[in-house]
């Protein structure tokens, strides 16, 4: 599978909806114009490494893997992160106050 992926409708305030719940887990870092960074965490099989670049006009999101477990395939990060997006587009079209009952990649909980 490959090791760049670009996600559709990923609006800016998905961006940072995922920014906020993901800091639970991952760090990102942003370069100074804001719109790439990294994003590195631990997964459930080792240390995971994303540079991304963030087109807000075409919302859209491209990612690359720099560093991953061997034994997790690209297609397993790719879906997890479209599960997140996914998460935070629900999130997004809820109530405020049910907003943070949404996680991404677990759903509702």
């Amino acid at each position: 599978m490959a090791k760049v992926q670009t996600f559709q409708g990923v609006t800016k305030a998905v961006l940072e909806y995922l920014h906020a719940i993901g800091g639970r887990d991952f760090e990102t870092a942003f370069e100074a114009d804001g719109r790439s960074g990294t994003i590195t965490g631990a997964s459930g099989l080792g240390r995971v490494s994303l540079h991304f670049d963030y087109d807000e006009p075409r919302a859209e999101m491209t990612l690359t893997i720099l560093k991953k477990p061997m034994l997790a395939p690209a297609s397993l990060l790719w879906a997890e992160f479209s599960y997140a997006v996914m998460d935070a587009r629900r999130a997004l079209s809820l109530p405020p106050a049910a907003q943070k009952e949404v996680r991404p990649g677990l759903g509702v909980g």
